[in-house]
């Protein structure tokens, strides 16, 4: 009798695991970020080209050929592409953008966080 709630703990277990993977490469989410960090490549020549790996490090995931290929595919996702046209919109009407303080710390902490991640580990 034990070994149904051992196997239903089990399955919640892997559920959880897979969502929590699954977090990283959320289309949505990813928009959002791609966006922002345009801007922050405009205010800081140093986060040029490293918009993926940036992503990554603040999920504490490897920046390696699969991670890189599952951005892409969201990326091509059409929830990516909706929220990308739905950020463009209200800029393009000449809404307020955030302000200019806030973007740079925000710029700041990611970068520092991509700088302190992307250093080996000691094990």
């Amino acid at each position: 009798m034990r070994l149904v709630p051992t196997l239903i703990a089990a399955s919640m277990l892997s559920l959880v695991a897979v969502s929590a993977e699954a977090r990283p490469f959320d289309p949505k989410a990813l928009a959002r970020y791609d966006h922002s960090y345009v801007e922050c490549e405009a205010k800081n020549a140093d986060m040029k080209g490293h918009r993926d790996e940036a992503w990554l490090s603040l999920w504490r995931i490897a920046a390696d050929e699969r991670s890189l290929e599952r951005l892409k595919k969201a990326r091509a996702d059409a929830v990516y592409k909706a929220e990308s046209q739905r950020i463009v919109r209200p800029a393009a009407r000449g809404a307020s953008a955030a302000p200019a303080a806030t973007v740079q710390r925000q710029c700041q902490g990611l970068w520092a966080e991509f700088q302190r991640t992307k250093q080996p580990r000691r094990p």
